[in-house]
């Protein structure tokens, strides 16, 4: 398994070193990486590969997070949501928030400041020279500018919802047995995937176009934007996938199962490559990749955090918490060396990384570590907001979102 990143995606270092030396360390050929042209993979387009270098920048600007240092919060809530909020997705800026309802509402959110941008009818669109280098900005209506907008069409609560890399478009899943991709510019829906039940996950891989489904079909599914049809079936669980999470370099998809096991897929063989879990423990609830592509954490109902290492094929740690009915948000830190776990019981709970990835002065390095010290660092509780999602912010704020008495 290649878990190393692609060269031309920046990758940012846990210690704090002069910026050009990382950038041309972040360019060097990884021999854990896979080829860029494995897969077929979309190109990044000028703005993303900027935002991904003014991130590389500001990550040597903040502070890592230790005991001395704890992460500051930043907490939204959804008060008096008709039919009860089903799932929520902080943009990777944390820029825009997209809300799923009970009741199939959509509605996406602009955080703090900003604004939605939204498309010209067409009549005035014609109307712009695209030959102007403004044209990027001409395309946009100046007159409307919305904080919000709402979106309709499915006919079950929406389970959950991803957005494209350039946050342009969004996909949602939902119990109506559909996947739906929408245009947030253009304020309407582009396109209807169908499955035969409820979905109830759907990840954007990190450049777009490719996305992933997780359903109560046993299976995990590969799609284009550009198809109706997915592009793999990866079908060797025992019960529902109810969790998943593309690899950083795009090339593997990690899905949880209810049959108590976390499997890691090839995009392109379509093969298993990694089995994690055990009949001991309870359904796999929540699976996330770390930002490096080396470790996977998950978290089961029985309240077990799980760290396992790719390179490794082994379980690191484990940490005992609270048991969950629920998928739970993780999120990992950009640097990879601390993640948030948000819980459906009112509270964010956060842990180090450096932990258990240091060897110096352990007896026995291979060993798993069963609540190992200086693994848990802080526990934010709520008092009657459960958290859906989290999202580490460039200069290390986490952003959250929850639902009031839910």
């Amino acid at each position: 398994m290649y878990y190393g990143l692609i060269r031309e995606d920046p990758v940012i270092s846990p210690s704090k070193k002069p910026l050009k030396k990382d950038l041309k360390e972040s360019k060097k050929k990884d021999a854990n990486a896979p080829d860029p042209n494995r897969i077929p993979l979309p190109s990044v387009s000028e703005s993303i590969q900027q935002e991904r270098r003014t991130a590389l920048k500001e990550s040597q600007k903040k502070i890592k997070m230790t005991v001395e240092t704890p992460p500051s919060v930043c907490l939204y809530t959804v008060l008096n949501a008709f039919g009860g909020v089903s799932s929520a997705q902080i943009s990777e800026n944390a820029a825009q928030v997209a809300i799923g309802f009970g009741n199939s509402m959509i509605q996406v959110y602009a955080l703090g400041d900003d604004h939605l941008k939204v498309l010209k009818s067409p009549d005035k669109l014609q109307m712009v020279d695209t030959d102007l280098d403004e044209f990027s900005e001409e395309m946009y209506d100046e007159n409307d500018k919305p904080k919000n907008i709402q979106l309709l069409g499915h006919q079950g609560p929406v389970y959950d919802l991803s957005f494209s890399c350039e946050r342009r478009m969004i996909i949602s899943a939902s119990r109506d047995t559909t996947v739906r991709l929408w245009n947030i510019e253009m304020k309407r829906n582009l396109s209807i995937y169908r499955l035969s039940s409820p979905v109830w996950q759907a990840k954007f891989c990190n450049r777009g176009y490719y996305f992933a489904t997780a359903s109560a079909e046993q299976s995990v599914m590969l799609w284009c934007t550009e198809r109706v049809q997915p592009l793999r079936i990866f079908g060797e669980s025992n019960a529902d996938v109810t969790c998943l999470d593309f690899h950083p370099n795009c090339n593997y998809i990690v899905g949880g199962s209810d049959d108590k096991l976390t499997r890691i897929w090839d995009v392109l063989s379509g093969s298993t490559v990694r089995t994690f879990g055990d009949d001991t423990n309870g359904a796999v609830k929540s699976v996330k990749f770390s930002p490096d592509g080396r470790y996977v954490v998950t978290v089961n109902e029985d309240g077990l955090i799980s760290v396992w290492d790719l390179a490794g094929q082994k379980l690191l740690a484990v940490q005992e918490c609270q048991g969950v009915t629920t998928n739970v948000p993780i999120a990992f830190s950009r640097d990879s060396s601390a993640f948030a776990v948000g819980t459906p019981y009112c509270g964010a709970s956060f842990f180090s990384m450096d932990a258990i990835t240091t060897t110096a002065g352990q007896h026995n390095p291979n060993e798993t570590k069963f609540n190992p010290d200086g693994f848990a660092l802080f526990s934010y509780p709520t008092k009657k907001t459960p958290i859906i999602d989290l999202q580490f912010h460039r200069k290390n704020v986490v952003i959250g979102i929850g639902a009031y008495d839910q």
